[in-house]
């Protein structure tokens, strides 16, 4: 922004009267503009505030900036869609997990310390290379799915390049003609990128079964657009420029000082304290409402997914709308009513215990949150010395988003020691009975190693007992049908192709089947596919428990059957699924009908996580029974466990299911 002077005329003996004629000379001679460059304005210059339609180049920035705000949203809203499957994926703890919220929290005070020295040394251009630069490598390397301590460090860098660019641009379209609108505006476009991005990925992991890191494939391309656009916007505000404009308003001292000089204002502290219980509030409710609306309220996957969505799209509405509304009333009677109304949907959320209700709730709270932290700034700017505004609002942007990071690693930590949010669901009524209680006590039986109860022991049982036995068995080396093939290719990882060796098929067809003499019994029978970490069970038939002889040579159980199957061409470590197709069994398509799939007949993919209802109802069935009788007679307790069924059904076929098979993370507690 150019610092303007107005020259005073001394002289008004010289001025025109009305009837004189007066040329271009004299119109220049009479309160000639001086620009000040690198002078120190007088007291009487007047500062003009820059309007953000006044050209193409600032709608352009303006643009370029509620771009790198919808990326910074997308980042933030995606912990809640994924946390459960980095808790998975990694297999770590509630506790262990939230370090990825409290990582960029480091990140954030190191842009509150670089923060005036990039503006001073590269400008607003180096704010609009370095912020999503950073931006760019994290998503790229997290696309890869990284080690767990690299993706906490590099999580760290996601809140450096969020917390230079949330300073700057803040402060840039905080001085701005209209500023409550525009900064309305710029916030809206993170609620819009933080509605969006959980969207997405819930889709992604629990519609189309794609593993959780497929996300940062978008992600990448995002920041890679983010650092092209605003790099391109912000190419000529260098570094001199803006010490141009910062002319006489500048004090001597580096980041440090200017950060020491902000902080003794009190007003700073004030912001500070205020937007890190904001950003640690809006946070933690975003990014764990997922696992509330999904442990305690009962909810799906998908269902609590899209409550997470609500809540970001209140939060995006309030923005746009509210932004208006603040000016006219007054910043500080519009913020006190918003956290009030605020304060009573979160009640009303806490208080009733169901689902619409709180989706609802949460949704509101969202969108009287949402417009708090712009007028926050807007209120800074007013009250603090331009010079003083990017060490300000840069500490106290950090401090946000510090508390952004630090509620909900706190809230993850508390769940954790407590025996995390989910155990608020056993002592209501279950939703599926009578499945999901027995589907309960199988998870804590596979999960808990010191559980009595278990009467499962480790199975011994080989092919080659029942070769002995005078059982048939064929094993076929083939390549998978259709049906099959679609399914491991859902999963991927999974080989699909001839092994080009030896050209033959890396899948086998197996058939067991007993030679039973007795015509009034019949003969048990096992039919499926086998291949590197997976097992297929096409059809199987027990006789009735009357008829059974607890003696593993004699009548084996299908779970010790499919046990000795895999175990015959595979090491059982590298198991990892367990494809059950075309479910023909009563029992489970009871639950699937009257439960599960109820108004759901154009179910395609539909997947449960280890925690929710559903899950339990699913593991409780006969056919969960078999592969959690498996899990058991191979392993043992607190070995393995099953972390996630999928429900797969294309129009006019029948049902398939599959089983994600994970080791007992360490030191879980069954929930």
């Amino acid at each position: 922004m150019a610092t303007i002077t107005i020259a005073p005329t001394t002289d008004t003996s010289e001025a025109p009267r009305q009837d004189q004629n007066v040329d271009v000379e004299d119109i220049q001679s009479i309160g000639t503009p001086t620009y000040s460059g690198d002078e120190t304005p007088p007291s009487h210059a007047v500062s003009i505030s820059p309007r953000w339609n006044e050209s193409k180049t600032m709608i352009w920035r303006l643009t370029a900036t509620c771009w790198c705000a919808f990326v910074m949203g997308a980042n933030d809203a995606a912990y809640g869609a994924i946390i459960s499957s980095l808790e998975s994926y990694y297999q770590k703890n509630y506790t262990v997990i939230s370090l990825v919220f409290l990582s960029p929290f480091f990140g954030y005070v190191i842009s509150a310390i670089l923060s005036y020295s990039i503006h001073q040394r590269f400008g607003r251009r180096g704010i609009a290379i370095i912020g999503p630069t950073c931006h760019l490598l994290t998503f790229a390397v997290i696309s890869v799915h990284p080690p767990f301590p690299v993706l906490v460090i590099m999580y760290i860098l996601v809140g450096l390049g969020s917390g230079v660019q949330n300073a700057a641009w803040n402060v840039w379209i905080g001085n701005m003609a209209n500023s409550n609108e525009v900064l309305g505006f710029f916030h809206g476009f993170y609620g819009v990128g933080a509605t969006i991005s959980p969207l997405v990925a819930t889709s992604l992991i629990s519609k189309a079964g794609w593993p959780w890191y497929s996300f940062y494939y978008l992600m990448t391309g995002a920041a890679a657009l983010e650092i092209v656009y605003a790099a391109s916007a912000f190419w000529t505000e260098t570094g001199s420029k803006y010490r141009q404009e910062s002319a006489g308003t500048t004090v001597r001292g580096g980041a440090l000082h200017q950060t020491r000089l902000a902080l003794t204002y009190k007003v700073t502290w004030i912001i500070a304290v205020f937007l890190f219980l904001y950003g640690g509030t809006e946070v933690a409710i975003g990014g764990w409402i997922v696992v509330f609306m999904t442990d305690v309220r009962h909810g799906s996957a998908f269902a609590s997914g899209m409550t997470e969505t609500g809540f970001w799209l209140g939060v995006t509405m309030g923005r746009f709308v509210l932004g208006f509304v603040s000016p006219r009333i007054g910043e500080k009677l519009a913020i006190t009513v918003y956290i009030l109304c605020a304060i009573a949907l979160e009640l009303i959320f806490w208080l009733v215990p169901e689902f619409i209700v709180s989706a609802v709730a949460v949704s509101l709270v969202g969108f009287f949150l949402g417009t708090i932290f712009p007028g926050v700034v807007v209120v800074a700017t007013r009250l603090l010395p331009k010079n003083l505004h990017v060490a300000a609002i840069g500490f106290a942007a950090a401090f946000s988003m510090g508390g952004g990071a630090v509620f909900p690693f706190m809230i993850g930590a508390i769940a954790q020691a407590r025996g995390n949010m989910a155990s608020h669901h056993l002592v209501k009524e279950d939703r599926f009975p009578p499945w999901q209680s027995k589907g309960r006590r199988l998870r804590q039986w596979m999960e808990d190693f010191e559980n009595g109860e278990c009467k499962i022991r480790q199975s011994s049982l080989r092919l080659r007992d029942l070769e002995q036995a005078n059982w048939t068995i064929c094993i076929i080396p083939k390549c998978l049908p259709l049906r099959e093939n679609l399914l491991i290719r859902r999963v991927g990882g999974l080989p699909t192709e001839w092994n080009t060796g030896d050209q033959r098929p890396l899948y086998k067809k197996v058939s067991v089947r007993s030679n039973q003499e007795d015509i009034d019994i019949p003969a048990l029978e096992w039919y499926g596919f086998v291949g590197p970490g997976m097992l297929s069970l096409s059809w199987s038939c027990r006789p009735q428990e009357d008829f059974v002889v607890v003696n593993e040579q004699d009548e084996p159980y299908v779970s010790q059957i499919s046990k000795a199957v895999y175990e015959n061409s595979f090491s059982l470590e590298t198991l990892k699924y367990v494809f059950v197709t075309r479910i023909v069994d009563e029992d489970i398509r009871n639950c699937l009908n009257y439960y599960i799939s109820s108004d759901r007949e154009d179910l395609v993919y539909q997947s449960y996580e280890y925690t929710e209802p559903q899950f339990d109802a699913l593991l409780g069935t006969k056919t969960g029974k078999t592969v959690a009788y498996l899990l058991l007679g191979a392993f043992g307790q607190g070995v393995k466990r099953v972390r996630r069924i999928a429900i797969i059904s294309e129009v006019g076929q029948d049902w398939d299911l599959r089983f994600d098979i994970e080791d007992v993370p360490q030191g879980d507690k069954f929930i």
